[in-house]
């Protein structure tokens, strides 16, 4: 019986079972834990993607932090060549949460994977509407160090010979976003559901 259990546990991730695992580890952590406490943010969470997939413009909380954290990734990787650069604001937005998403993995906050998991959708989100707009340019963008702001995509699009592919590639982005956000809210809402079972049943 102890082998198969150390058999069990040493399934990786990826395998049927090692998803199995994963669900079992989310119950285990739930079980206990207080879904009052974070439905508010949850609601809040399924809000914004409601209106990220309603109106084209829409800003959340965290839309300050990640334009921020694009900035920082112009600046972080501006050794590189330009294309890398321009490529590089729009790489961070989806990467630090990722990034945050592991970090909440390892420290088994299953709760904490929907947060970050809606974050880079409404990432996604600016992404697909900034691509879409690289030949209109209507929106307004901003730059560090003032001057005139490049359009990241519009150069990225037309080096890569895409620029009139723009609207499809924002669409396609869009999609991912909007996928994306389904998941994360639907993973939360299972998270506090088993919460809230356990409590009705202790």
């Amino acid at each position: 019986m102890g082998v198969l259990e150390r058999r069990s546990d040493s399934i990786p991730a990826g395998e049927p079972g090692g998803w199995r695992a994963f669900l079992g580890e989310a119950r285990e952590w739930a079980e206990g834990k207080s879904w009052l406490v974070r439905l508010p943010l949850l609601l809040y969470l399924a809000y914004a993607l409601f209106r990220h997939l309603t109106v084209d413009d829409y800003g959340s909380w965290f839309a300050a932090l990640s334009l921020g954290i694009h900035e920082l990734g112009h600046l972080v990787f501006s050794f590189l060549p330009f294309f890398f650069v321009a490529l590089a604001g729009s790489a961070t937005e989806v990467v630090v949460p990722l990034i945050g998403m592991v970090f909440f993995l390892r420290q088994q906050d299953f709760f904490g994977l929907a947060v970050l998991g809606c974050w880079l959708s409404y990432n996604l989100f600016g992404i697909a509407r900034y691509i879409a707009d690289s030949r209109d340019q209507f929106g307004v963008y901003v730059t560090v160090g003032g001057g005139e702001a490049q359009h990241d995509w519009e150069y990225i699009l037309s080096t890569l010979g895409l620029l009139n592919q723009d609207k499809a590639i924002g669409g396609l982005v869009w999609l991912l976003a909007a996928a994306v956000g389904f998941i994360a809210v639907g993973w939360g809402a299972w998270v506090l559901l088993i919460m809230a079972n356990f409590k009705r049943t202790r």
